[in-house]
């Protein structure tokens, strides 16, 4: 019994080492050749796209309702910038990250974009950023042959609302109209329209998304309730969205990633999570965690290191010295250092997160969770279904995983909290999953011994 943990441990690090080296390379693979579009196919659409950002300006609310509404078009430009670059040397590019153009008044990115558009790779005011792996560029570049900025941003919005509505659908066919109901809520509160419209975080939605409508297809065949099986079964794809949101992601809401499909798994599974098996699904929340944060790290870490070793830059020391200012305690904005306190991340992030249009919207939301009670209450005839408390635990360890995130680096989520609330997004889901399964809406019949599975029997659900 001693030897079974450490073989599924080695089990779980030789599939997360295969994963490593399958995501480096694809990684790689993929922005190569991503750099080999011809530039010369983009300028129109990037010379309209230059206009809309001009009209716009760097600041821009698509609506004067607050900070919840603010466009991240300082971050565009720069995207766009990566994006129209690079097709000199494709492979040298993938990790130099060229950005070309120059600005007269500081650093403004629409500027440089207009000035750069059209130069060679080593025009004037050339620069890298090769901080970043700057994976958006494999969907970008190819867009911007056939698309300009609007008709992207549209795109964005029509695929994030077909995925939404997926997944809803399918979660409701599973779980419920009302819990649906709850799911495509939270994403509207927490404004994801203006996330398509801003380039820079919409990618870590879109895989959120993504992730959880992979949670959805598989949840009824995760059929054991053994932590460490569950973790042998999903410390790939956990990995795998840890290492697609450091490649796709410009380090804006990366938690969203890890949270949303693990909140939702535990809520598809609260069945079969009991007394007796609560520490392992604790477990099994950190061991995920873990996953997640390896492959977030790993990817972006192998970055840096090929970046240096490819350029001859010292990437390595500028990457590390920029993490430290984002993970420490004073603001980057200030004109004056100022420090930031240990709670003042995430009371920025709170602040910003229940807009009043929001509040009223999610009230309603609630509401509507509470009706299925009232109608049984009503109706005698139908099943009554009671709250299952263990599950609750972890999935409340997971709602916070958002706020760990804003103490892990107070900086960035305080000086860009106009942003960074809407990882919260994974946070309000875990309590709308609460309070759905609290208020005893419908859960799907779990088939019988499917909480033990094929590798158990129901006296090892403790092992």
């Amino acid at each position: 019994m001693k030897g079974r943990p450490v073989k599924t441990l080695g089990q779980i690090a030789l599939r997360i080492g295969i994963a490593y080296f399958v995501c480096l390379a694809i990684c790689t693979g993929l922005l190569t050749a991503a750099y080999c579009t011809p530039t010369s196919l983009m300028r129109s659409n990037v010379e309209e796209s230059i206009l809309s950002l001009k009209n716009e300006g760097s600041i821009y609310h698509m609506i004067d309702g607050g900070e919840n509404w603010r466009l991240d078009n300082f971050t565009v430009a720069i995207m766009l910038n990566v994006a129209c670059h690079g097709d000199s040397d494709p492979l040298h590019n993938t990790f130099w990250s060229p950005l070309v153009g120059t600005s007269e008044n500081g650093y403004d990115p629409i500027q440089r974009l207009e000035t750069g558009l059209g130069q060679p790779d080593d025009g004037e005011g050339r620069t890298s950023y090769m901080r970043y792996w700057h994976g958006y560029a494999v969907v970008l570049k190819p867009l911007l042959c056939l698309l300009n900025l609007t008709q992207i941003r549209m795109a964005f919005l029509m695929i994030l609302s077909g995925m939404i509505l997926v997944a809803a659908i399918m979660l409701s066919k599973r779980e419920g109209t009302v819990v649906a109901v709850l799911f495509g809520t939270s994403f509207v509160a927490f404004n994801y329209i203006v996330a398509t419209f801003s380039l820079s975080f919409v990618f870590c939605l879109f895989i959120a998304v993504g992730a959880s409508i992979m949670v959805l297809a598989k949840a009824d065949t995760s059929s054991d309730a053994n932590a460490r099986f569950l973790c042998l079964e999903w410390c790939v794809p956990f990995f795998a969205w840890g290492a697609l949101t450091s490649y796709l992601d410009f380090l804006t809401i990366p938690i969203v990633t890890l949270c949303i499909p693990l909140g939702l798994f535990l809520f598809l599974r609260r069945a079969c999570i009991r007394t007796d098996n609560l520490l392992g699904m604790f477990a099994f929340v950190c061991s995920m965690c873990l996953c997640w944060g390896l492959g977030y790290a790993s990817i972006w870490a192998s970055k840096w290191v090929l970046s240096s070793l490819i350029t001859h830059q010292d990437v390595i020391r500028n990457a590390l010295r920029d993490a430290q200012v984002r993970t420490g305690h004073e603001s980057t904005l200030a004109n004056d250092s100022a420090t930031i306190g240990p709670l003042d991340a995430p009371l920025a992030n709170l602040r910003l997160a229940f807009p009043f249009w929001s509040a009223v919207l999610l009230i309603a939301a609630m509401a509507i969770a509470v009706i299925p009670p009232v109608r049984r209450f009503l109706s005698p005839s139908l099943p009554r279904q009671a709250a299952s408390w263990c599950w609750m635990l972890p999935a409340l360890a997971v709602a916070l995983l958002p706020y760990a995130w804003y103490l892990f680096a107070p900086s960035h989520s305080f000086d860009h909290c106009w942003f960074t609330y809407r990882a919260q997004l994974g946070s309000l889901l875990c309590l709308f999953y609460v309070l759905a399964d609290r208020f005893g809406t419908h859960m799907a019949p779990q088939k019988q011994g499917s909480c033990y599975g094929k590798h158990m029997t129901k006296g090892s659900i403790r092992a």
